[in-house]
């Protein structure tokens, strides 16, 4: 077969990658890591390290993460470039699988083509590298890049001259592509869920947490430190808030009629004229009302002298009449 294929290409990218990485890794220790040091050396020789000498580091150490990715870029594409528009026209991953780019018309490419070449690689990496899969499936098994630059990869023992045959569009080809594209994807919100599930699961089985939420449901239990007591009580009013969102919402979705007040879990819910209505007092026995008027959201507010809402607690959602 003249045209490489898809694994060929695959395996000589990988290839070009290990070899790129270690000047990469060099750049980035030595233009980026020279700045974290200096940030490093001096807080610590400075007696009295300023906000500002901080600031300055980080400031340092973001321009030269631009100038890392500012050499890879040049780095990158003077490597495919050169190598590619060379006598070998190919990379070292390439002529390691023994392939090699070609123009239109078979014949070694220019630096300028090669040039191009390189940089429409940007356009097939993204989405998800589907631009690249491309040369799995495509008439003659060219990347995105490839029909942009109209360039091919071809076996090494193509000679210039030679036809440059169509080949049958591969079904099984686009297939793979796109389930390859879409794998990463795939994964990473499999693993997402899956640590959600994990980190859920460890939660609810675990001790200090199961006693943090003890303390929140038990009235009389309140910490000696005062800034936990404040944590604590404001954690056990927005519980009370939460739990009251969700049976008034309930109690709308269901059309459910309450012709007296009902008491649940410290909260006693209630129906008017105005619409559904729940009512509780915080640890600090400040009474709250939350209120679902029909065709509105909830308001909620926390009720002063003579039973009026107010709107002096921040955290509230809006204070109701």
């Amino acid at each position: 077969m003249i045209y490489a294929g898809f694994w060929k290409r695959a395996i000589a990218f990988f290839i070009d990658g290990l070899i790129l990485s270690v000047p990469m890794v060099l750049a980035f220790f030595l233009i980026a890591g020279s700045q974290v040091f200096w940030l490093v050396q001096t807080m610590t020789n400075t007696p009295e390290p300023s906000a500002d000498i901080f600031l300055s580091g980080i400031i340092r150490y973001m321009l030269s993460i631009l100038a890392v990715n500012l050499f890879n870029i040049i780095l990158l594409w003077l490597y495919h470039a050169l190598m590619e528009s060379s006598k070998k026209q190919a990379t070292v991953g390439k002529m390691a699988l023994g392939i090699k780019v070609v123009g239109a018309n078979g014949e070694r490419i220019s630096f300028a083509r090669a040039t191009g070449r390189f940089f429409a690689k940007f356009i097939s990496h993204f989405p998800f590298y589907f631009g690249d899969y491309m040369a799995g499936f495509t008439r003659h098994r060219q990347a995105l890049h490839d029909l942009i630059a109209t360039t091919y990869v071809v076996n090494k023992n193509y000679q210039e001259g030679e036809p440059l045959p169509a080949l049958p569009f591969s079904i099984g080809g686009l297939i793979a592509g796109i389930l390859a594209a879409i794998a990463p994807v795939v994964l990473y919100v499999g693993t997402v869920i899956a640590a959600m599930v994990f980190t859920v699961s460890d939660l609810k089985n675990d001790p200090d947490l199961q006693d943090f939420w003890n303390d929140l449901k038990t009235e009389n239990s309140v910490p000696q430190d005062p800034e936990m007591a404040k944590l604590i009580n404001d954690a056990r009013r927005n519980l009370y808030l939460s739990s009251a969102q969700v049976e008034i919402d309930r109690l709308s979705t269901n059309g459910t009629t309450l012709d007296q007040p009902v008491e649940k879990d410290g909260i006693v819910y209630s129906q008017s004229a105005e619409g559904y209505k729940a009512a509780f007092r915080d640890p600090n026995g400040d009474e709250y009302e939350v209120l679902q008027r029909p065709g509105e959201l909830l308001i909620c507010c926390l009720k002063g002298p003579g039973g009026k809402c107010t709107d002096d607690d921040s955290t509230l959602y809006k204070p109701c009449n």
